[in-house]
């Protein structure tokens, strides 16, 4: 059988603890369906051409099984109870970057957050783990993101409205404050 013990959240690098049996149970389940699959397919290096539409039924069927397998995992893995809200950050405490980031419309101006307005002053700093930054000076949502599908998804359609991808943060913002400063930034509906 096909150990899937190494896909359970607890095992997973980000904890999980309280993995319900139910998440156990339907992965067993996967693992039968996976087991299958394989079946399946390694009946195809021994097949006759007279065999083919029999090993193609058995694949098909295999294969759906395992996607309906796959899905009652993902469903299983899913927390019984609602996960708590978990306060607003203090006005004092650093903003972490989101992702997908923040659409915000208002102050503290900060870095890994997109704005929907221009803001009325330079962008501040937020935790930094050394990723790349781009900076988006126009678009239907402006700021900095290290997120590139959500830079080039903000400035759709939009001219040069996305600089170049920046080895810092610091560089990043820099570009950014001296285009707000040269009032050069601008929210474009469309």
């Amino acid at each position: 059988m096909t150990d899937l013990n190494t896909l359970t959240p607890a095992a997973s690098p980000a904890g999980g603890a309280g993995v319900s049996p139910r998440f156990h149970a339907t992965l067993d389940g996967l693992a039968v369906a996976v087991d299958s699959m394989g079946a399946a397919v390694a009946s195809l290096a021994s097949a006759s051409i007279a065999d083919m539409p029999t090993i193609i039924a058995n694949v098909t069927a295999a294969s759906q099984a395992v996607t309906a397998a796959a899905a009652q995992v993902t469903a299983a893995a899913a927390p019984d109870a609602a996960p708590a809200v978990a306060s607003a950050p203090s006005p004092s405490a650093p903003a972490a970057a989101a992702s997908p980031p923040l659409i915000r419309t208002s102050a503290p101006w900060l870095a890994g957050s997109l704005y929907a307005v221009v803001p009325n002053a330079p962008l501040g700093a937020v935790a930094d783990n050394g990723e790349k930054w781009f900076a988006i000076t126009r678009g239907r949502y402006i700021g900095l993101t290290t997120n590139a599908a959500i830079a080039i998804n903000a400035t759709g359609g939009v001219s040069g409205g996305l600089g170049p991808k920046f080895s810092s943060q610091m560089e990043a913002l820099d570009h950014f404050n001296s285009a707000l400063s040269l009032h050069a930034v601008a929210v474009i509906q469309g």
